[in-house]
């Protein structure tokens, strides 16, 4: 079966999707990561973390470092660097059914000569939630919107008792909360699972707020 690199942030959904393809059979080579200066564009994971997924999953790690203006080209780039490098024609997304995250991802795999897979593609969210916690991944909420979820849910570990108070609180405040997070509720950083060699050690930091999100830091012990 063929390679395929991934577009990582280091979250459930990426992770998920490595995972459910792995299992049909391909062969999971590297991964790719945007990266603003010192994290993670979205999840902002830091980057020792992001350097020990190279030991905890085997795979080579590709940082994109780039900015909002040249974020596009930078991952084009990296993508035809990858194939070049890696012999790599395939790269595997986690994104479910917003179709502009859909069609973006083609559309950066086309100009790179690649094809896109979305093995996630218009999976119900909650199955996909659901999935990835009965697969045996454990990932821990980094970031929240606090515009859904307060600042109690960081740091906490994504699990079924986790969900169900998500569901509480929805109901509580009386808002719609996508339990799966697909609308930017929560952002998390996985540190444990199947695809993993070993588990990434990890404490937790100080919080920070920045506009309407919150997000917890969380260290390599």
């Amino acid at each position: 079966m063929e390679k395929f690199v991934t577009s990582f942030s280091g979250g459930k959904d990426c992770t998920l999707a490595m995972y459910l393809i792995k299992e049909r059979g391909f062969i999971p080579d590297s991964i790719i990561i945007t990266v603003k200066e010192t994290d993670s564009w979205t999840h902002g994971i830091n980057l020792k973390i992001i350097e020990e997924y190279e030991n905890v999953l085997g795979l080579k790690v590709y940082p994109v470092f780039c900015r909002m203006d040249n974020y596009e080209e930078e991952f084009e780039n990296t993508l035809r660097r990858i194939k070049k490098e890696r012999g790599v024609n395939i790269c595997v997304f986690g994104d479910i059914d917003i179709e502009q995250h859909l069609n973006w991802n083609k559309t950066r795999c086309e100009n790179a000569d690649m094809k896109a897979i979305m093995p996630l593609e218009k999976i119900n969210r909650e199955e996909a939630v659901s999935k990835f916690i009965d697969s045996g991944f454990k990932a821990i909420i980094k970031k929240v919107n606090l515009n859904y979820l307060d600042k109690s849910f960081l740091g906490r570990e994504l699990n079924k008792e986790t969900i169900e108070d998500i569901k509480r609180y929805s109901e509580g405040k009386n808002i719609e909360i996508d339990l799966c997070g697909e609308n930017g509720e929560y952002h998390t950083v996985v540190v444990d699972g199947p695809l993993f060699n070993k588990k990434i050690n990890y404490n937790l930091g100080e919080i920070k707020e920045e506009y309407q999100t919150a997000i917890i830091e969380v260290n390599i012990v």
